[in-house]
């Protein structure tokens, strides 16, 4: 097989680009796997795969990869576990998908590709092949239109057909390596280098296509709990990822000044100093809302919204309200946990982490553009009829909407406290400001009445989850 870049869209290489080679704009990466067997297709000898992956969930397990175990997949259920392994992959993450089988040539809908064979697939059909299989031209498409991680190891493990010789785009984040029959189950992989970099150095693969940018070293964040169970986080911004990847970081319970004092540059007469105590620790999304986890499925008519990793822009609040309260709940409900729309109290409280500056990493305005996506630079120079309010020299590199993570988080794990989407309260007030605020308007303090009805480019949401 032959694999070459494809041309992909400018947003996804952007996306990439920040994502991957900006150590900063990630604190750190979950990373998940799914491993499948297929042992029951024969080898050219006769003989079967030997009928355990143990010992690969563990190799992976060192660099700290959440694995699943799938054997005897039929051709259906092959399908099915792989879309739903990459769409549930946590927001900016790093996942594994590993197979072993048997790699066939499919035709599926007058298209030939490598077709990752299900458990009882007849091999010396092509047509056959590519409609009960799964080809790998597919779970490219999946992976870049709705899967959460950014980036992608595809590993066969496979006995390949002789001859089997196709032209491939890979998508850029995603790095494709052909493994020798049963050669990682031998590895010996110590953690201490590059992931990709032992496999390719110790597996010596057929085939390998590497996203240049594609670097997995030491190991990825933890979680509390697994995805169908949710306790307390014991500090704050500890994370949990539920069943479809969204992931949440822990707020403890504590005290803390909302407001902001009468000298705060840009400051507004609704932002009283007030003291308030929070009872209830709770859980709060790490990014705002995206496209990939609308539960509509489609962003609103009008919406900047395009990306999968997108936050949903154009919300109005009864709308968000609504899709928490009557979609969410029901899709995503946790024994004894229930997402809502944050309190006013319960946003800044998380937004601040801690601090009591103008913004969560401090005084300086001039440090914004690693923090947050506003009225900048780019934006002023766009043409747009609003940006004449823009700075003209901070610059964030984003006229207008980033995909969620493009930037610092707090210190609490949260992404866009300060920009991008404004965001709804349950007060029916928005906070944290938009990327068509001012500097002075993306404040920790700073809050903004709309009517519940208001429908805007700049207004989307997160979520959090409350003890019942």
């Amino acid at each position: 097989p032959i694999f070459r870049s494809s041309q992909v869209s400018k947003t996804l290489l952007v996306l990439t680009s920040i994502l991957l080679t900006n150590s900063t704009a990630i604190r750190a990466e979950h990373r998940v796997g799914l491993l499948i067997d297929n042992h029951l297709i024969l080898r050219e000898d006769g003989t079967r795969v030997a009928d355990n992956l143990t010992r690969v969930s563990q190799t992976f397990g060192l660099y700290g990869f959440r694995t699943t175990i799938a054997k005897n997949l039929d051709s259906k259920s092959l399908e099915t576990q792989i879309r739903q392994f990459l769409r549930s992959t946590p927001t900016n993450s790093t996942a594994i998908l590993y197979y072993r089988g048997q790699a066939s040539a499919g035709n599926y809908k007058g298209q030939q590709e490598i077709t990752l064979a299900g458990s009882h697939t007849e091999t010396n059909d092509a047509r056959h092949v590519g409609y009960t299989g799964f080809g790998i031209e597919r779970i490219f498409r999946v992976y870049s239109e709705s899967a959460g991680a950014i980036q992608l190891i595809l590993l066969v493990d496979a006995n390949l057909e002789k001859g089997l010789h196709f032209n491939i785009d890979v998508p850029a984040g995603i790095t494709i390596l052909l493994l020798p029959p049963d050669s990682l189950q031998h590895a010996k992989l110590a953690a201490q280098r590059d992931l990709i970099s032992e496999l390719i150095s110790q597996v010596s693969p057929a085939v390998v296509a590497r996203d240049t940018n594609a670097v997995v070293k030491s190991k990825g964040t933890p979680v509390t709990s697994p995805p169908d169970k949710l306790v307390a986080g014991k500090n704050a911004g500890d994370e949990w990822v539920n069943k479809q990847g969204m992931i949440f970081c822990w707020c403890p319970p504590g005290k803390f000044t909302m407001g902001s004092p009468a000298k705060e540059p840009g400051r507004h007469s609704d932002e009283t100093l007030t003291e308030v105590t929070i009872a209830s620790g709770f859980w709060i999304s790490k990014y705002e809302l995206t496209l990939r986890n609308n539960p509509r499925g489609a962003p609103p008519r009008g919406s900047l919204t395009k990306h999968k990793l997108d936050p949903i822009s154009k919300v109005h609040y009864d709308d968000g309200k609504h899709m928490i309260q009557k979609t969410l709940n029901q899709q995503l409900a946790v024994s004894g946990w229930k997402y809502d729309l944050p309190t006013e109290q319960q946003w800044e409280y998380a937004a601040r982490a801690g601090t009591r500056t103008t913004y969560s990493f401090g005084e300086n305005p001039n440090s914004l553009p690693l923090y947050g996506n506003f009225a900048d630079k780019s934006y002023y120079q766009s043409g747009d009829i609003f940006a004449n309010q823009a700075s003209d020299s901070l610059n964030d590199g984003f006229s207008y909407l980033a995909p969620v993570g493009s930037f610092k988080p707090n210190l609490w794990g949260l992404h866009d406290i300060h920009g991008n989407l404004a965001e709804w309260c349950k007060d029916n007030v928005t906070r944290g400001g938009s990327w068509a605020s001012t500097p002075q308007n993306t404040r920790s303090a700073h809050r903004h009445l709309f009517g519940s009805r208001d429908q805007y480019n700049f207004l989307g949401y997160r979520i959090v989850i409350n003890r019942e």
